[in-house]
This record gives C-alpha cells, structure tokens and sequence, in this order.
C-alpha cells in the first residue's frame, strides 16, 4: 500500500472537510483534535455527497438526512442506515497530506 499525496497541509482548516480525488474517485480530508482523516464522499443511506456536512466530535454528519458516519472507523450512527462508508489511511508529512486505502 503506498500511500500518495492529496492536499496540501496549508489547505485544511481544522474540522472543515475538503474535496479532492484519489484513484479517480471523490475523497474528504481533513484533521480534527483526533487527528487526519479521509473518507468517501458519498453517504451509505442514499448516495449523496457528504461534503458540507457538519463535522464534531469525531463524525461527519450527511448534509441532506443527518446521518453520522466515525471519521477513524467510517461507522453510521443512528437508524437511517446501518451501513459505513469507506475509509482510507491519512498522513502527514512535511507539507503534504497523503492518504493510502486501507487494508480489507
């Protein structure tokens, strides 16, 4: 698994979710106090995109139903949906963010 650069660090703003591509598909990264994360862009309930969502204690929350996924685990809170959404390893290293998938 290499892991590749994303974003610059300069870029990202604490609990604010950004927008970029890996291996052709749309990704969110970002940091928290808990540390960088990188998700799908894409809710588990119905498909929509997750940016804009709201991010606190260590969730983002679906902009459109509210459905919360675990930033480090990409678990769903709540009832609407049971299922996650995918999650990749995040890193910094010197100016960049770089972000690999995880293993299965």
């Amino acid at each position: 698994m290499d892991f590749q650069p994303v974003l610059k660090l300069s870029e990202i703003i604490e609990n604010k979710a950004c927008l970029t591509v890996f291996e052709g598909r749309e990704i969110l990264v970002g940091v928290t106090n808990k540390g960088y994360f990188a998700i799908e862009n894409k809710c588990s309930h119905q498909g929509k995109p997750l940016m804009g969502g709201r991010i606190r204690h260590g969730h983002i929350s679906c902009p459109v139903h509210g459905v919360r996924f675990n930033l480090e685990t990409g678990a769903a809170v709540g009832k609407l949906t049971n299922k996650p959404i995918k999650i990749y390893r995040a890193r910094a290293t010197e100016d960049w963010l770089e972000v690999c998938e995880t293993s299965a």
